[in-house]
């Protein structure tokens, strides 16, 4: 059964991305995982993480 869904799926998901967890989805990414992270916390740009 083929996935029909638009939405972007994702193998790895963190919420907190202080700066722990930041950087343990950014290493994740670079190793070729799909990422997604959300922070309460919007002090921080989206492309400060990008």
């Amino acid at each position: 059964m083929e996935n029909t869904n638009s939405q972007q799926t994702y193998e790895i998901g963190m919420v907190g991305l202080g700066v722990m967890g930041r950087n343990l989805l950014l290493n994740m990414a670079d190793h070729g995982f799909s990422v997604a992270g959300y922070d309460k916390d919007s002090t921080g740009s989206i492309s400060d993480f990008l």
